[in-house]
This record gives C-alpha cells, structure tokens and sequence, in this order.
C-alpha cells in the first residue's frame, strides 16, 4: 500500500465553489466576487487580506449570510461541511453563527501596513468553529 492509498480523505469543512455576487446600485449591478473558489480543511488557517474595497468583508458577509437588501448571488455555493448555507434560512442560519461559525472584521486600528505606505490593507478572519460530539471524545 502507497502512502497515498493509506491516508484518509479528507473532505474539506469550508468550500466554496464558483461563487459571484453583486451589488445592486442607481448605475447598475456592481460586481464584488466573481467565480471564487476556496477549500479549507480542518485545522488549516486561511487568511483574506487586501485593499480596501477589494472583497474580503463582502465574501465574509456571504459566508456569515450577512448580505444588504440589494445584494445578488448569481452562482455558487458556499459549503459549511457540506452544507449550503445559500439554501439556509435566517432561522437556520441563527443555529450556527456563534456556535459553528464567526467572523471578525479588521479595523482602521488593526491595520497591516505594507511596505508600499500609500496603501494600508485590512484582513476579515473567518472562523470556523466545530464542536466534538460527546460520543467521540
């Protein structure tokens, strides 16, 4: 047996495949995300970081189902192991903020300062949270 065949697959707890989103504004939809692809494993870290105006909180947003009233999601699907969290209610959605998932929005304060200072650049973190069932501790 080849080290390849005997590793268990590993099915990512964050996926997120082909997904878009708009804005609708008074000049037309404004384009934020287009097609983004993510996979994120348990225990693995991914971190968001750009300018400002780049994407990062409207892509935690998606995630979080913490969308404006005049945003659009034309494709894709966000997976939470498995789960789309584009098909979730508010209601569902409410059971597993806090308990599974969580965000933290960078602020002016927290800035990450590159080397080019004309230009700051913020990080969003997304956190996952998985709890152990009792039968499996």
């Amino acid at each position: 047996m080849t080290k390849t065949e005997n590793r268990s697959v590993v099915s990512p707890v964050l996926t997120i495949e082909n997904y878009s989103l708009d804005y609708e504004t008074a000049n037309g939809p404004y384009h934020a995300l287009k097609n983004i692809g993510i996979a994120i494993n348990r225990g693995e870290i991914l971190g968001l970081v750009g300018e400002s105006g780049s994407g990062k909180t409207s892509l935690a947003w998606s995630i979080m189902r913490y969308l404006p009233k005049n945003a659009r999601e034309p494709g894709g699907k966000i997976l939470l192991d498995g789960e789309n969290l584009l098909e979730k209610s508010e209601r569902e959605m409410e059971t597993f903020r806090g308990r599974r998932i969580s965000m933290t929005s960078g602020s002016k304060s927290r800035k990450i300062i590159p080397r080019n200072r004309k230009r700051s650049t913020n990080a969003t973190i997304v956190a996952c949270r998985w709890t152990v069932p009792k039968t499996a501790a």
